[in-house]
């Protein structure tokens, strides 16, 4: 069967969290100027353009015309504006088709204000008209359009809350409720959690607990000051899951967080019932110091054949004395000591000397029958990027490997945030990743980042993402945006609204946009480049 690694995508996620000087607070500078910008007066403009370089081949025709398309993507533009006006908000969408060197274009905009007491309607295809009407002729028109008057009555609404929302004020209150919630949060946990500690320290006083001192470095487990070797079997597990179980039954609290706890309960009988009739022995190591590394925990499962399962965890400091060196193992045994499924992950951990960044590196290799994916390797690192502009770099690899399969896929991935030269911020991602099997190799590379700038009260930028491929002849693929804030200048139009007019005028309105749609159309489709509209010969 075979195995997709964009779960592993996925998991370098989790390894992408940065850290940066003191000085420079990544975000920051980027926030402020988009709070800035979006102020009542301004529009936050998104002009997109689109980019194909390719080279004609067996994964990408020559037709339609590879030229054709390339033209015609680079004469679209599409373009999003929104912001707060006077009494409520504007929406704008835009489309232009250009190409270069023609005094012609095709265009169709379209805008909308949410205000108060109704909504504005403007287009190039009204011809010098804005329409208006009010919400409750909105409603009306809606309605008669609808099996359901109510949901329309809800969508008109949230329309209207729109240009009352102060998301700033939202996001602000939302942390401060998270923030006073994460404040009490120990309390809370340390209320509930004590009848439950206090069954644990009354089921483990039970138990066969030995305990040592000075213990000597043995295998790969290094020397340490205390240890404890806890014994227990299988049906003393099933009497605490027991214990557990009744202590749930009756915690009102609880029960008043969680909902219904009688399930939860019920489940660990369950499994209690099923511990009762295993007959199998557990034995537990932890050594540990007082007040440093290293730390290790052995908790080793006997059946009774002689079978065992064991899981090991190892923390101890690396060469340096600044990082940890962290090893976990899970590996089975059969009846006659033999070795059989092994799972070892070994990673490493290394804060620099101002505690500000670190290294991780890992490795896992895997011999179990149901483990189908083996990492090579993981690596993260966090740095300051070098030159005069404050700023952080991260590098993230990993590669994977599928033995059974022949297969191998490897990411690299590069992040960097810095100020810029003009008082704004910048953000890039630079990847590359691979999957080979035993036949083909697929390579790509990704780039994608953000500029913003302060610029006319506002802001300026750039957002751009691109994806090259050379095996299948894909130079380049993706999309730009020109970020924008121009101030709103209402445009000087004739008001038409609704409730006023005849259906006469209402009729030669709808006729005028027609006519002036078909006029686009018939513009955008003479502008057309030779080859992006295949035609079949008349038979």
């Amino acid at each position: 069967m075979k195995k997709r690694f964009s779960i592993f995508t996925l998991c370098l996620l989790l390894f992408s969290s940065c850290a940066f000087a003191e000085s420079y607070v990544p975000g920051e500078t980027a926030t402020a100027l988009l709070s800035a910008g979006s102020e009542e007066g301004n529009l936050v403009s998104a002009e997109l353009s689109f980019q194909l370089e390719a080279v004609p081949g067996a994964d990408i025709p020559a037709e339609p015309s590879l030229e054709a398309i390339q033209e015609l993507l680079h004469s679209a533009h599409l373009s999003v504006s929104a912001g707060k006006i006077q009494n409520g908000i504007r929406l704008e969408l835009a489309g232009t088709y250009a190409p270069e060197g023609s005094k012609d274009s095709a265009q169709l905009t379209a805008a909308v204000n949410l205000l108060e007491d109704g909504i504005e309607i403007e287009s190039n295809l009204l011809e010098g008209n804005r329409l208006t009407a009010k919400w409750e002729t909105v409603f009306a028109l809606l309605s008669s359009l609808s099996d359901n008057p109510e949901d329309v009555n809800v969508l008109i609404e949230s329309l209207k809350m729109l240009q009352h929302a102060d998301l700033g004020a939202l996001i602000s209150s939302s942390a401060q409720d998270i923030s006073s919630t994460v404040e009490v949060l120990p309390e809370v946990a340390a209320e509930l959690l004590k009848p439950y500690l206090a069954t644990l320290n009354d089921f483990t006083a039970t138990l066969d607990v030995q305990k040592k001192e000075n213990v000597p470095a043995q295998d790969i487990f290094p020397a340490a000051e205390h240890e404890s070797i806890i014994t227990f079997t299988s049906a003393q597990l099933a009497d605490l899951l027991n214990m557990l179980a009744d202590q749930l039954e009756k915690d009102v609290q609880l029960a008043a967080l969680v909902g219904n706890t009688s399930e939860i309960a019920a489940d660990l009988r369950l499994s209690a019932s099923n511990l009762a009739v295993d007959n199998k022995t557990y034995v537990s190591v932890i050594d540990y110091n007082s007040s440093r590394l290293p730390f290790s925990l052995l908790l080793s499962e006997y059946a009774p054949d002689g079978s065992s399962t064991v899981f090991m965890l190892l923390l101890s400091p690396n060469e340096s004395g600044l990082g940890a060196e962290v090893l976990f193992n899970l590996y089975e045994t059969d009846a006659a000591g033999a070795l059989g499924n092994d799972i070892v992950l070994a990673c490493s951990i290394v804060p620099s000397a101002d505690g500000k960044s670190f290294d991780f590196e890992a490795a896992l290799n895997a011999s179990e029958s149901n483990v189908d994916y083996m990492m090579a390797n993981l690596a993260f690192k966090t740095e300051p990027l070098t030159g005069s502009l404050p700023g952080s770099r991260t590098d993230l690899g990993m590669t994977l490997v599928v033995p059974d399969e022949q297969a191998q896929a490897s990411y690299l991935f590069a992040l960097s945030s810095s100020k810029t030269d003009k008082d704004g911020e910048t953000f890039q991602l630079d990847g590359t990743f691979s999957i080979s099997d035993a036949v083909t190799t697929i390579a790509q590379d990704v780039q994608m980042g953000m500029t913003i700038n302060p610029a006319n009260g506002g802001f300026d930028g750039l957002l751009w993402a691109f994806l090259a491929s050379e095996d299948i002849g894909l130079e380049k693929l993706g999309l730009s945006i020109a970020l924008d804030t121009p101030p709103y200048e209402p445009a000087d139009l004739t008001e038409v609204a609704l409730e006023t007019v005849t259906n006469d005028e209402m009729n030669t309105l709808i006729l005028q946009v027609q006519q002036a749609l078909l006029v686009q159309a018939d513009l955008f489709l003479n502008l057309l480049p030779e080859g992006v509209i295949q035609t079949t010969p008349a038979q």
